[in-house]
């Protein structure tokens, strides 16, 4: 069996296994693509007006918000600028409880309360992260089908390529004028090799969450050999306080920081969970990325700083694989260039959901042609 045959099967057999995931997961992914500029546009709660006068303090706004969750503790407050809402989060993303509560930063008036898993892009994230099933199951599906994903895109550029280049032209453009088989045919040829650099840039940043081997080898290869450094979150080493005085360093540290950077766009507030922990804040010029961020740990009772050798540190001292790791995210939606890169993001991420639909026709065509001439 030569090469090329070889690839046609390998490029049919697995994108009808995994075509089905792959269109899921590249539909869901273009949509989440401008979650924040949509919700900022849509929902107007996030935004308040700005007047001069200092923001209320994390402590007081947990507090405000415990009040409207009875028997629930907040794990973070974001601020989010001068003329935003600031918000205090109660479980995580990849948790089943997952609430908000929206809070005027200066007159500390509650604006919404919000259950994430009632919200349109938070189930548009679950089926994208997870495909709606259990954390275990669900992203162990997907991780699997973006990796074949990568073999089906490689395979399909090989595929691509004509054996003689007189007809390089005629796989470029589409035929609109072709009847409709011929039209499907081009759609996913001529789509999928013009979206090919996008998709696979996508495809590989979502392997690096899915696979530790593969972030390993991405560290390894972008570091020059160095060894991965997993992020942990330093402990505090002076001793117990009482829950007053967690709060007052909590407020402390954050206005030290809300000084330091009065630009910033964001500045995220990390409660220590137990006695033990540390205090964490990330600071984040641009609400819109995350790889310009600044992250800061201190000591709960004694608020010294506490250092770190892992990438999640200061932005100024990342290293060269500590910038790839940071901007995964970014990369990932485009939005490390901005509108034009979402727009790229949003477009490819269309393109692969179409592939296994034109794929499946292609292969559906044939096979019923096959049925009735044997």
């Amino acid at each position: 069996m030569n090469f090329r045959r070889t690839m046609r099967r390998l490029h049919l057999w697995l994108g009808l296994a995994a075509g089905s995931v792959v269109f899921v997961v590249a539909l869901s992914g273009s949509v989440y693509v401008f979650e924040r500029e949509i919700q900022d546009w849509l929902q107007g709660y996030r935004h308040v007006d700005a007047v001069p006068r200092p923001t209320q303090p994390p402590s007081r706004l947990r507090a405000i918000a415990e009040q409207q969750l009875a028997g629930e503790t907040a794990s973070r407050v974001y601020y989010e600028g001068p003329a935003r809402a600031a918000y205090v989060q109660f479980g995580d993303m990849k948790s089943r409880y997952y609430k908000l509560v929206y809070v005027n930063p200066y007159d500390g008036r509650v604006l919404k309360v919000k259950d994430m898993n009632h919200d349109f892009f938070h189930l548009v994230f679950s089926l994208h992260y997870r495909l709606l099933l259990s954390p275990d199951v669900g992203t162990t599906i997907v991780d699997c089908a973006t990796l074949v994903f990568v073999v089906i895109l490689l395979s399909g550029l090989v595929n691509w390529f004509p054996r003689s280049w007189a007809v390089v032209r005629q796989r470029l453009f589409i035929r609109w004028r072709a009847p409709w088989s011929r039209k499907n045919y081009d759609l996913h040829n001529v789509l999928g090799f013009h979206g090919f650099p996008v998709m696979l840039v996508v495809a590989l940043t979502g392997l690096v969450w899915g696979f530790a081997w593969f972030d390993d080898a991405v560290h390894w290869i972008v570091s020059g050999g160095a060894e991965t450094q997993r992020y942990e979150q330093p402990a505090s080493k002076g001793h117990s306080t009482s829950s007053t005085t967690q709060a007052e360093n909590v407020d402390a540290a954050w206005a030290r920081l809300a000084s330091r950077y009065p630009n910033a766009e964001t500045i995220i507030v990390f409660f220590p969970q137990t006695a033990e922990a540390s205090i964490r804040y990330v600071v984040n010029p641009d609400r819109y990325t995350y790889y310009k961020t600044d992250h800061y740990y201190y000591d709960q009772q004694s608020l010294a700083e506490l250092e770190v050798s892992h990438d999640w540190g200061k932005y100024e001292d990342a290293t060269r694989s500590a910038w790839v790791r940071r901007a995964n995210f970014d990369i990932h939606i485009g939005a490390i260039l901005g509108l034009p890169g979402k727009i790229l993001a949003f477009v490819a991420g269309m393109i692969a959901a179409s592939l296994p639909v034109t794929g499946f026709l292609i292969w559906w065509r044939k096979w019923t042609a096959s049925r009735r001439h044997p």
